[in-house]
């Protein structure tokens, strides 16, 4: 009978999400029990305990997604913390829409937020993407075009057409 009480209260240990974030960090905070329902990866819990409490509490207050998100970019230390809830709640959503390199070197910055008012906006925001800045090595349309003359231009079966 004491096994078997032994094994239902080994198996409800087991069940308790709180639980096993405690085990997972070997850390009980005021916010075990939410990070415990967020799902937080060990390293991202680990991150997060490493803030001053007065950041958690803000850090809790970004929701789940920018949280996770935060926790994960190396370089959102305690001093980007303190510079992104300097900002209003409003100005927070426009750079936490940032890239994550983009995000920290503003932060790093700490540009005042009259003049990131004018700057950040949705349509700037989007023109500012990555994924938009040629390569190292690309070539301007312009070039490319005249490249291609150029190679067009220098074939062989060309120069015998311009020839006849």
């Amino acid at each position: 009978n004491n096994r078997s009480s032994s094994n239902i209260q080994t198996q409800a240990l087991e069940n308790n999400s709180e639980v096993k974030e405690v085990r997972k960090t070997g850390r009980v905070s005021a916010y075990s029990r939410a990070l415990s329902r967020y799902g937080l990866t060990t390293r991202q819990t680990n991150r997060f305990n490493l803030f001053p409490r007065q950041l958690q509490s803000r850090l809790m207050s970004l929701g789940v997604d920018n949280l996770k998100r935060v926790l994960s970019i190396n370089d959102f230390q305690i001093n980007q913390a303190y510079s992104l809830f300097g900002y209003t709640s409003g100005m927070q959503k426009l750079i936490l829409g940032l890239e994550d390199k983009a995000l920290v070197s503003l932060l790093n910055q700490k540009i005042s937020e009259s003049v990131l008012v004018d700057t950040l906006n949705p349509e700037n925001m989007v023109a500012s993407s990555s994924t938009l800045v040629p390569g190292e090595n690309a070539i301007p349309v312009q070039d490319a075009s005249l490249l291609a003359l150029g190679e067009s231009l220098s074939s062989p079966v060309i120069l015998i057409c311009w020839m006849n």
